[in-house]
């Protein structure tokens, strides 16, 4: 029935870390109508191997993009692994950088970074396919700026001016050495060295939550906020809909969180039942971002 809603399906494949556990009313109502699907299945990392990071959007595009034989949500909902957040409490930081100081002889990593984005799966109405046709076999990554404008004009909506928005990523190294400059000072008392590098662990995490996004210089997105994400994709369509996000970045909470902000016990939500298969040696990287603590 063409009174369903929309169900946007979309798969996260990059470099994560949590940045905030405390949301606030704003960023709240953001996620209202958002379910999330993570891979990891608590605040840890997600380990991968090279092959499945090639692999994985187009396995996992081939599922969803076609008639379903339940709706979306209920597909979503029997994944066999991961863990379902269906009230998203948290935001995080998702990246494609990769450091300049990793050489071309660390080919599993370069070769990982080409995958990376943030790939449209299905836009279902119940079961119903609606966009883009079983046929497509394009991977629309919706950090490229042209996906965006393809939505948009498809859907009646409207892409952010992301420039205004862009702006570098609060400088990580530069709040470690700060706070490694108390530990080493002798002349504070412990107090007051707790109590400095607390007011430091809170100046970061107030500028990077006040932080969007940052563009490559082509004017695609490099690194955003989950909630930021959200925000771009509501817009793009102009009639209310659901968003489910299935999500294979890492998930482990950044150091730099103060210890006046209580850190969940765990991601919450029903665990997924695994499936039981033998274990390989073979080596699994996990999937980091290598300027994220």
């Amino acid at each position: 029935m063409d009174t369903e809603p929309l169900i946007v399906t979309i798969l996260i494949q990059m470099h994560g870390k949590v940045i905030n556990v405390s949301l606030n009313d704003k960023t709240k109502s953001l996620f209202h109508n958002v379910k999330l699907l993570c891979k990891a299945e608590g605040f840890k990392d997600y380990e991968s191997k090279l092959e499945r990071e090639i692999s994985m959007s187009g396995t996992i595009t081939y599922k969803y993009r076609k008639e379903l034989e339940k709706n979306a949500n209920e597909t979503l909902r029997e994944a066999q692994r991961g863990k379902l957040v269906d009230n998203i409490y948290y935001d995080k930081l998702l990246t494609t950088y990769l450091d300049d100081r990793v050489s071309w002889f660390n080919l599993p990593q370069k070769i990982e970074s080409i995958y990376q984005g943030v790939y449209l799966l299905s836009i279902h109405r119940g079961i119903k396919l609606i966009f883009p046709k079983e046929d497509d076999y394009e991977q629309y990554n919706l950090l490229h700026v042209a996906t965006l404008n393809k939505l948009a004009q498809h859907f009646n909506g409207k892409v952010l001016k992301l420039s205004d928005f862009d702006m570098d990523l609060p400088n990580q190294e530069h709040y470690i050495n700060l706070i490694n400059d108390v530990r080493n000072n002798n002349s504070y008392t412990d107090e007051k060295k707790d109590n400095e590098i607390e007011d430091l662990n809170t100046s970061y995490i107030r500028a990077i939550n006040n932080w969007e996004l940052k563009l490559k210089p082509d004017g695609n997105i490099q690194m955003l906020k989950l909630s930021t994400l959200v925000g771009i994709l509501k817009g793009l369509i102009d009639e209310p809909f659901f968003i489910n996000i299935i999500d294979y970045s890492c998930n482990s909470i950044t150091k730099l969180m103060p210890k006046n902000i209580p850190l969940p016990a765990s991601l919450g939500g029903r665990k997924k039942r695994k499936i039981k298969t033998k274990r390989k040696n073979k080596k699994r990287n996990k999937r980091k971002s290598l300027r994220l603590k």
